[in-house]
Order: C-alpha cells, then sequence, then structure tokens
C-alpha cells in the first residue's frame, strides 16, 4: 500500500488521545440545608469531570438504600440534583444524602460530600372560632369550638 506524506498527515492530525477517567467531586461550600416542613429543598450536584460523562445514583448515607429517580417523595432531575418535595419534620430531619458518580467505562466512582437536610417543625395555630348560642330562656353563653 503506498502512503504518500500528505495523507499521512492527515491520520496523523485527526489521532486523538482520550484518557477514561473520573475526578473527584469538585468542592461544595454549603452542604447543610434548612427547610420549613412541607416545603421543598434541591441538592445541587457538584460539578465531576468524567469521561466518558458518568452516571449519578443518589444515596441515603444512613441506611445506604440507593434512592429511586422518581418517587413521591423525592425526585432527580436530568442535571442530576436531588430535589426533596415535600420535607416532612419526622421523616426527613436530619436525612444525610450523599451522590455517587461512577464512570460507565472504567467502573470507577467519586463521593460526593455527606449532604444534611435540617427540617423544622411548622407550627400549626388553630384559630379559635366563638359561637354565640341563645335559648328560648333569653340567657345567651360562649362556647368554644
Amino acid at each position: 500500500m503506498n502512503v504518500d506524506n500528505e495523507t499521512l498527515n492527515d491520520v496523523v492530525l485527526c489521532c486523538v488521545c482520550i484518557v477514561l477517567d473520573i475526578k473527584p467531586f469538585g468542592y461544595v461550600a454549603d452542604t447543610e440545608r434548612h427547610v420549613t416542613e412541607g416545603d421543598a429543598v434541591v441538592f445541587d450536584l457538584p460539578p465531576v469531570d468524567s469521561c466518558p460523562p458518568a452516571s449519578v445514583q443518589w444515596i441515603d448515607a444512613v441506611s445506604g438504600r440507593q434512592l429511586a429517580r422518581t418517587a413521591e417523595s423525592h425526585h432527580v432531575t436530568l442535571t442530576n440534583e436531588l430535589v426533596i418535595l415535600n420535607a416532612r419534620y419526622h421523616v426527613h430531619n436530619n436525612a444525610v444524602f450523599r451522590a455517587v458518580a461512577t464512570n460507565g467505562y472504567t467502573r470507577q466512582n467519586s463521593s460526593s460530600p455527606l449532604y444534611v437536610l435540617r427540617v423544622q417543625e411548622r407550627e400549626y395555630i388553630f384559630p379559635v372560632h366563638y359561637t354565640l348560642m341563645v335559648y328560648h330562656s333569653a340567657l345567651a353563653c360562649w362556647s368554644i369550638q
């Protein structure tokens, strides 16, 4: 096979070296979120450098169970942010989460810092209704419902 220098140069210039790797997650300044019961909260995923792009799984760090991408209480967005949809004090207070990114080719992984959710109980104030009841005897009394 005859190959001239020009063709050889074209082949060499088109050759690209790809490094299959995953780097640690980027720095996260605030890993603790405070929310009032009943509100939603978003945990932003720090950047992770991976070639090919990593798949991300969120984990309940206390129980070690993987979170489904969609559930009644949470959702993982297309950009891999964890959204707690309706924070409940007795369910989510002091919950700890972690994201694990896995390079699909090398099977290497990188873990995010721990994220802690603090839920403040919502104070419910029930209004007091006063009702005036009048009896036939023209007596009036107040009752509280």
